[in-house]
């Protein structure tokens, strides 16, 4: 599952996405299933679904508050997510992850 699909709707019909930079350091291979929740031994940081090429990451709760930062948060509506007249309400249409999406203008804070 992608993360455009993975993402749920808010009461507004708007889904978020949090993106982090994300410290990996020595990672060790997690099985699909695996109901590991700390690493194997002290010598590694994270987890990854594949050794030579990933595409699930684990950062273990010990590490979250080191390894992670928070950078920014998409909110969009997918085409699915919208009313009648979905192309009125967009300032941008993107495919994320092969998804239409409706990109507004940033909201400045």
């Amino acid at each position: 599952m992608n993360n455009v699909e993975s993402a749920i709707l808010d009461e507004d019909g708007i889904k978020h996405i949090l993106f982090c930079r994300v410290l990996l350091e020595k990672t060790e291979l997690v099985s699909r299933g695996s109901m590991q929740l700390h690493p194997s031994s002290e010598d590694f940081q994270s987890g990854v679904d594949d050794l030579v090429s990933p595409k699930k990451y684990i950062v273990w709760s010990s590490q979250m508050n080191t390894h992670i930062l928070p950078e920014f948060i998409i909110s969009f509506k997918t085409l699915t997510s919208m009313n009648s007249q979905p192309f009125q309400e967009c300032d941008q249409l993107l495919k994320l992850d092969g998804v239409p999406v409706c990109v507004k203008k940033p909201i400045s804070l």
